[in-house]
């Protein structure tokens, strides 16, 4: 696996990774991958290069400055660097190790330019992968009427997102309503609940 260019990209340091401190952190993963899968031959190094990879490309692909098309939101940073077993680092690195089996591949090429399409596919695979496991949950919002004019195009936005709308702001795991401000103009709020 080779490394990814030593750039900053969004908030990926890759040398946050690659220290002794981190690699001693995935001990634990790297053991139970062993297990489960003794022939990917996991260790330390290599998950970190395959996290910040991943990372990188989500940052490429899907962020701030990334090119349309946009096909889903990116993978929440914290969720990705979580090196518990069972963790969702261990369900990626098991999907990972399932999608270079089945397509033959030796490694994944994810900072080829030519490779964006495939590699937009196995990310989403792997949001699926997630999200069916319960590692990754797809939030439940609620758009309060009240926005007026800024109601519909909150509700695009949350769908080009990929959330859900709720009809009611009871179940709702984050909520948008209008509030005046002192000069009388309308604000958008959004209450996050967790």
């Amino acid at each position: 696996m080779a490394l990814p260019e030593p750039v900053r990209r969004g908030q990926v340091q890759p040398k946050d990774y690659q220290n002794d401190e981190y690699y001693g952190k995935l001990q634990p993963l790297v053991a139970a991958l062993a297990e489960e899968v003794p022939d990917a031959k996991y260790d330390a190094k290599q998950l970190a290069v395959m996290l910040i990879q991943i990372l990188h490309f989500q940052e490429a692909a899907l962020g701030k400055d990334a090119m349309p098309p946009r096909i889903c939101p990116k993978l929440p940073i914290k969720l990705l660097t979580d090196p518990s077993v069972n963790g969702a680092l261990h369900a990626i690195a098991l999907k990972v190790y399932e999608i270079k089996r089945a397509r033959g591949l030796k490694a994944i090429e994810w900072q080829n330019p030519g490779k964006r399409k495939e590699c937009l596919e196995i990310l989403v695979t792997l949001r699926r992968d997630l999200e069916r496991r319960r590692l990754l949950k797809v939030p439940l919002v609620y758009i309060s009427p009240s926005l007026g004019n800024e109601t519909q195009r909150l509700r695009e936005y949350v769908r080009r997102l990929q959330a859900n709308l709720a009809e009611t702001p009871g179940g709702a795991e984050v909520a948008a309503a209008a509030a005046a401000s002192e000069s009388g103009s309308c604000q958008t709020i959004a209450n996050f609940q967790l």
